[in-house]
């Protein structure tokens, strides 16, 4: 789940279309639509995420904020 997450984020800074990269994340998480606690599992991470690198790496914060959205 963590790298699925992270790559998705990482997807994002290099500004790959928000709909692919959602279809990505939910073919990178096992049981994405069959299990709601795995949706807000990656919600809790892009958040962490989000708050961890803002000051370390912005563009990075943003996009995990962007990705917490889209999920």
């Amino acid at each position: 789940m963590p790298r699925a997450v992270l790559y998705a984020v990482m997807e994002l800074v290099k500004n790959v279309d928000g709909g692919e990269v959602l279809a990505h994340l939910t073919l990178n998480i096992a049981n994405y639509y069959g299990d709601m606690t795995q949706r807000e599992i990656a919600v809790q991470l892009a958040d962490y995420l989000a708050r961890r690198l803002e000051a370390l790496r912005p563009e990075e914060a943003s996009a995990a904020r962007v990705l917490r959205e889209f999920i």
